[in-house]
């Protein structure tokens, strides 16, 4: 298994426009579950294994490209842009994609919020 954590990305998420205004982090985590012994652990050649620089580009790419109103929008939008990249890479395995807002706009809430997804391909 591999694990991208807590990959910060500062972007506009938000439903009030306040909120929009400023750009704020945002925490990505990424888990993926390989089904095959990844060929890249034989062949030392990064063309054979998953490019954490890659996923963390799609990530910070796919934030930042426009404001989200929700953190549940915000993983789907990522997430779709990481199947997309393992596919090409014949990932077979599990995905689980993890969305963390820090700073929330609730009184006392002092840890955030998560948002998780998962998926197979």
């Amino acid at each position: 298994s591999m694990t991208v954590q807590d990959y910060e990305v500062w972007l506009r998420l938000g439903c009030a426009k306040e909120e929009q205004a400023y750009v704020q982090p945002v925490h990505f985590t990424l888990q993926l579950e390989y089904d095959e012994l990844v060929k890249g652990a034989a062949t030392d050649d990064l063309q054979d294994a998953t490019d954490y620089v890659a996923i963390t580009e799609i990530m910070k790419n796919t934030s930042q490209s426009k404001a989200y109103h929700l953190i549940e929008h915000l993983n789907e939008a990522v997430l779709s842009g990481l199947i997309q990249y393992l596919k090409s890479k014949y990932f077979k395995g599990h995905i689980k994609l993890s969305v963390k807002k820090i700073r929330v706009p609730v009184e006392n809430l002092r840890n955030g919020v998560v948002f998780t997804c998962a998926t197979r391909l």
